[in-house]
């Protein structure tokens, strides 16, 4: 496994897994569930696009609270770049407006068709409250 330029980067993802893992004994479980749904996309002019939900979800009914929807939802874009064995994605859009014109910094490595993303340690209080962490994302080149 290695890390690499960003022209083996380039392309279309398909999520796998993603997966919290705790910092205290490295024990991961599911944060949208075993089956989530996401796509990552890098174009070889630098930009991104990443859309990730939990899989399974059921079409939600006329009357339905429309805004529990967006509490399992992550989705945002921008140009991003390659800083050793960091990926770097400086936020234009988000579904989060706190991500907006951030620098969003994970650890990437690549082998073959397998792309594995990890962002920081951090507390995760929306998931998990009291429990630190990092996200490990899972994608697979389509």
């Amino acid at each position: 496994m290695t890390n690499t330029n960003d022209a083996s980067l380039i392309g279309s993802w398909k999520l796998v897994s993603m997966r919290f893992e705790f910092s205290d004994n490295g024990e991961r479980a599911d944060m949208f569930g075993p089956r989530p749904l996401g796509r990552l996309v890098l174009t070889r002019g630098g930009q991104m696009v990443a859309v990730i939900t939990p899989g399974g979800r059921a079409r939600p009914k006329p009357d339905a609270d429309y805004a529990a929807l967006f509490q399992n939802l992550c989705c945002y874009s921008g140009r991003y770049r390659i800083e050793g064995d960091r990926f770097v994605t400086d936020v234009d859009v988000a579904w989060h407006p706190a991500w907006e014109g951030s620098a969003q910094r994970r650890t990437f490595t690549l082998d073959g068709d397998h792309l594995w993303i990890a962002t920081a340690h951090t507390d995760r209080p929306t998931y998990y409250p009291g429990r630190a962490g990092r996200g490990v994302l899972t994608w697979v080149r389509e």
